[in-house]
């Protein structure tokens, strides 16, 4: 009898409060994870975890829940349904906003007064919107801490094809 009381307290784990500013991960990234330590979806995303599959000997894991919480991967809440030119989340990594990345810190040199500019570190937001040509909202940390916010249009039929329409230093 009392192995069997203590068998809960055995087998519960739990976790650290989180911070109010906890880790948030964008669209493509990896989230949730025992405690979260993956990081949290931003807004507008949810963690999307796939199922594997298991062993039928795994019960005891998955029926007493020492497996912790399955990872997932960061994607939009309302994917089926995507308001044509509306504001989309887009993945850090693909190659039109890596370019568009690349692009705003060209633009945003040729602007500064400085002789050694700073270089893009890594893009901690984007989206992208279709208007007359790809508008992307970006936020980019750049290598010596600062992080601008910047929005600019691609328009491949006109020369220049890159223009800056917004840029703010965040940090």
């Amino acid at each position: 009898m009392g192995l069997l009381f203590l068998a809960p307290l055995l087998l519960s784990f739990v976790c650290p409060p989180i911070e109010e500013e906890a880790k948030r991960v964008g669209l493509g990234q990896p989230c949730g994870g025992t405690c979260d330590t993956l990081g949290l979806c931003s807004d507008g995303l949810k963690c999307v975890v796939t199922p594997k599959t298991v062993s039928p000997f795994s019960f005891a894991i998955v029926s007493f829940g020492v497996g912790g919480t399955k990872a997932g991967v960061c994607q939009q809440e309302d994917a089926g349904r995507q308001l044509a030119g509306g504001v989309q989340q887009t993945a850090l990594d693909k190659p039109e906003i890596v370019a568009a990345a690349k692009q705003a810190v060209a633009l945003v040199s040729r602007s500064s007064n400085s002789l050694t500019p700073p270089t893009l570190k890594r893009i901690v937001s984007a989206t992208s919107q279709v208007v007359a040509g790809i508008k992307y909202v970006l936020t980019l940390e750049m290598t010596d801490g600062s992080q601008h916010h910047v929005e600019l249009v691609d328009t491949p039929w006109l020369t220049p094809r890159w223009s800056l329409v917004k840029h703010d230093v965040l940090s």
